[in-house]
């Protein structure tokens, strides 16, 4: 019995689904995530509790993968946000994962 999935395996530390790479590969993933964090931060404020839901997408290593996630993390809240009534602030980080990212930005 295998702890994950074959597909998600991974035979070498430079590869696999690290960081981003999961959520790039499988966005229903990132989707999930971002949609769980916002639906609770709605909950929460709907209690009276001042929230400020943030979304850190990790390990970045180049622009088009900060681009996709961010794409998602958008339309997303922006789906719950509009569901619940309104629109809620939300932020969002990026972790860079090299020094090449760190300099360039």
């Amino acid at each position: 019995m295998h702890c994950c999935p074959l597909s998600l395996a991974a035979y070498h530390v430079t590869q696999g689904l690290r960081g981003c790479r999961l959520g790039t590969v499988h966005p229903e993933i990132t989707r999930m995530q971002v949609r769980a964090i916002m639906e609770a931060a709605v909950i929460v404020a709907k209690q009276g509790v001042r929230v400020h839901p943030h979304i850190m997408v990790p390990l970045v290593g180049i622009e088009d993968e900060l681009t996709g996630q961010a794409k998602i993390v958008h339309e997303v809240a922006a789906q719950v946000f509009a569901a619940a009534g309104g629109w809620q602030c939300c932020c969002w980080h990026a972790l860079a994962r090299h020094a090449r990212p760190c300099t360039l930005s």
